[in-house]
């Protein structure tokens, strides 16, 4: 059960449930925040579904790579980078930067794991 500070995203024509996230910050995509990839990575896991664990963090790296790139289309409305509006326009933003990297690191572990496996 989600506590307060969360709200459920729920996808349209199936009912099923998406990403829980904090509504206290009130950031969503499209803002020039870290959501931004993580929720392209989101997307991108939920079509590979059903495929094998190496394909659906590709996916994730793809999507979260993609949607880090987007950001540097917007104007930001949180953070510190919100004080420089205009400016920060041509720029990623630093957390979905950070974010795609993570998800990046994820696959390139899991595919050294299981290199050496082999």
């Amino acid at each position: 059960m989600p506590t307060r500070r969360f709200r459920r995203k729920r996808r349209s024509g199936n009912g099923e449930r998406g990403l829980l996230y904090p509504r206290r910050g009130g950031a969503k995509r499209g803002d020039k925040t870290m959501l931004d990839a993580l929720l392209g990575a989101v997307d991108a896991m939920q079509a590979a579904e059903g495929g094998d664990i190496e394909a659906v963090l590709q996916a994730a790296q793809t999507g979260a790579e993609t949607g880090a790139e987007a950001t540097r289309h917007m104007l930001p409305r949180f953070g510190r980078s919100k004080n420089f509006r205009d400016q920060a326009l041509g720029y990623p933003d630093a957390g979905a930067v950070s974010t795609a990297l993570f998800f990046r690191g994820l696959r390139e572990g899991l595919s050294e794991q299981s290199n050496q496996e082999v």
